[in-house]
């Protein structure tokens, strides 16, 4: 073999070399994904085994209990009329010496305590009679309030409704807590019985959710999965600062965003680059925020890969990022403005690595979806609200597997919904479903969620 095919051939082979080694990094930085630099979640950071030392947390600075600046936790005494019982203790001083003062001036102690039966039992009874030519035997029948209802009043209903879904109850765990500390044997039958009876009185208020959403100006959207009998199914979820409303549907494609948010829906849609919310944003009138919180993770994971072009130019945009929103948070935007600019320019120059070059790409094109936040307020330059509100259901289906068919999704969607949004009213979860029980059962419509 002559010297110049030698020549070729050993570069050919350092090539196909570095084409591998290219790969092989490609494949390590896949693989060291974490939930600093990727959309995994914090629990894949650790697999197996003790944390290593890069990722072993430090033991934190502050102290537990309150922190300064923090306002204490002092809970209010019941009032007078709330106390079911009161004792005065006499300590038998000596009137000579001791005077006593004014009642207002006592020292309190309360204490609040289960009732060894703490339920009442209401027997309806309903007299029967007989025709005395006939023999025809008439019943009194039930009232209006009374039919269709059951064992359970609506406060026992209401409170399996958020044993059931905000505190990730069982029915088995419900069913032994309701003997244990109640003294009451139900089935888990007619637990998931007076489930659906909240669900139905939910009905109403769901869909008055779902129009008040649609109606807003910016609302924030996510999708998780979710399990239904085995079956993949996607709980998709809208919120906004007054509502949030849940889907669970069996797709995750952008009809589902149209059946959450109304064929109509023109306001600003805060979301991740997943495929199905461009697509909405392009068939509609609506405007986009895209989410910084996952661009910012994309360009930390180029920022510790071994290429070194690729890492100078992830280093050379999150610098103005961190300017942009400390001027942000700080209200400078002339400084927000600068910071802007800088990460356009570093765009118009990345490397030629393929991950830096299609983000680069990805942020000039949509210039206007990731900084909107500069120009609109109330926009998010996250997609944190909706995350954080999925955060319960991913909680939930993990304790217990997601539902088991349609009337299950419906209950799911309803109850999640209701329960968000009276959080975000400050209303009580509790009271609020006792109230819709209450209404339905005496045929009037559910009060809605949103009072103002």
């Amino acid at each position: 073999m002559d010297k110049d095919a030698r020549i070729k051939e050993l570069e050919q082979q350092l090539a196909e070399r570095d084409a591998l080694i290219l790969k092989l990094e490609a494949r390590i930085a896949a693989l060291e994904k974490n939930s600093r630099n990727s959309s995994k979640p914090p629990s894949s950071d650790i697999l197996a085994g003790k944390p290593s030392a890069k990722t072993k947390r430090q033991p934190k600075k502050r102290k537990p209990g309150k922190q300064k600046g923090h306002k204490a936790c002092v809970r209010q005494p019941f009032e007078p009329e709330e106390v079911d019982h009161t004792w005065t203790y006499d300590p038998q001083l000596d009137p000579d010496l001791w005077e006593r003062l004014p009642d207002d001036q006592d020292g309190i102690f309360q204490q609040a305590e289960l009732k060894p039966r703490p339920f009442e039992v209401t027997e309806h009874r309903f007299p029967r009679f007989r025709h005395r030519i006939t023999g025809e035997i008439y019943t009194t029948p039930r009232p209006p309030e009374l039919r269709g209802q059951g064992l359970f009043g609506p406060r026992l209903i209401g409170l399996t409704a958020v044993l059931k879904s905000t505190l990730h109850g069982s029915y088995r765990g419900i069913q032994r807590l309701y003997a244990d500390v109640l003294g009451l044997d139900v089935s888990t039958g007619y637990l998931a019985k007076t489930v659906g009876q909240m669900s139905d009185a939910l009905q109403q208020p769901y869909e008055a959710l779902r129009r008040a959403v649609s109606e807003q100006a910016v609302v924030n959207v996510d999708e998780t999965g979710h399990q239904d009998s085995g079956s993949k199914y996607w709980s998709w979820v809208a919120t906004c600062p007054v509502a949030t409303v849940f889907r669970v549907a069996d797709s995750r494609s952008t009809a589902e965003l149209y059946e959450l948010l109304g064929q109509d829906f023109n306001g600003v849609v805060c979301s991740d680059f997943f495929s199905a919310y461009l697509k909405f944003n392009r068939e509609n009138a609506s405007a986009a925020q895209l989410c910084w919180a996952h661009l910012i993770r994309e360009l930390l994971f180029l920022e510790g890969l071994t290429d070194k072009p690729t890492a100078r130019w992830a280093r050379k945009v999150l610098d103005p990022v961190r300017r942009l929103f400390r001027a942000w948070r700080l209200g400078q935007p002339g400084a927000c403005g600068r910071a802007r600019a800088q990460i356009i320019a570093a765009c118009r120059r990345p490397p030629q690595r393929g991950e830096a070059s299609n983000l680069a790409k990805r942020i000039r094109e949509r210039e206007a979806d990731y900084f909107r936040f500069l120009d609109a307020p109330g926009i998010e330059p996250t997609n944190n609200a909706a995350e954080r509100a999925l955060r319960p259901l991913v909680l939930h289906r993990k304790l217990t597997q997601g539902t088991r068919g349609e009337r299950g999704r419906r209950w799911w969607e309803r109850m999640w919904s209701v329960a968000a949004s009276c959080r975000q009213q400050e209303r009580s979860v509790f009271e609020y479903c006792v109230t819709a029980l209450e209404a339905v059962a005496k045929g009037h419509d559910p009060p809605p969620v949103i009072t103002a």
